[in-house]
């Protein structure tokens, strides 16, 4: 049930902290990706800063990510509020502090543009630890590539070589052979045998 201005139950619960309320309503089947006018729960959360909330909904599946209508995350709504905690919180929930919206800003260039240094400060710091994320992944993924190339490189080498081996006992066993075959003709033609 929405209101004809955005409201819907779950966000005016949200906003009036009343945290047994967004409880029951989440239990009782609530939208916790319900988008109005007016955003998301986990925006609402955002935006007056209450981090048990946000805990709430995301611990319920929120979607961290989900873009409102104006092209808004959880994230960039509590950049926009300065609410430091929500973002610090966000963003160890997974909330891309670069992921630009479908205007081509990010949570940093809101942070930037608002001009809040410990925002900012917050974004950045997240923005490289989650490139040395990658870059540990993408290293990660590159060593264990490699790895496996070495292990089947090794693997048909142990082929080839058994296969070498196979093949030179089978001409050392020939080679012995055609011996004992001259030496046997050798012995026939001296008048001698084996059995002596």
């Amino acid at each position: 049930m929405e209101l004809s201005n955005g409201n819907y139950p779950l966000r005016a619960a949200i906003l009036s902290g009343d945290g047994e309320c967004c409880r029951l309503l989440l239990e009782n089947g609530a939208d916790v990706n319900h988008i109005s006018s007016r955003g998301t729960p986990l925006m609402a959360a955002a935006a007056s800063g209450d981090c048990e909330t946000l805990t709430l909904l995301l611990d319920q599946g929120a979607e961290i990510e989900l873009e409102a209508k104006d092209g808004l995350t959880a994230l960039a709504v509590g950049v926009r509020e300065n609410q430091k905690e929500a973002v610090r919180l966000l963003l160890r929930r997974g909330a891309s502090p670069t992921r630009k919206n479908r205007d081509g800003v990010s949570a940093i260039d809101l942070a930037q543009e608002k001009a809040l240094q410990e925002v900012y400060s917050l974004l950045m710091q997240a923005s490289i630890t989650s490139a040395a994320d990658e870059a540990l992944r993408a290293s990660d993924q590159r060593q264990a590539a490699a790895r496996e190339e070495v292990a089947a490189a090794a693997e048909v080498a142990a082929a080839e070589v058994q296969q070498e081996i196979v093949r030179g006992r089978a001409e050392t066993a020939e080679r012995v052979a055609a011996i004992r075959g001259e030496t046997d003709e050798l012995l026939k033609r001296l008048g001698l045998s084996r059995d002596r």
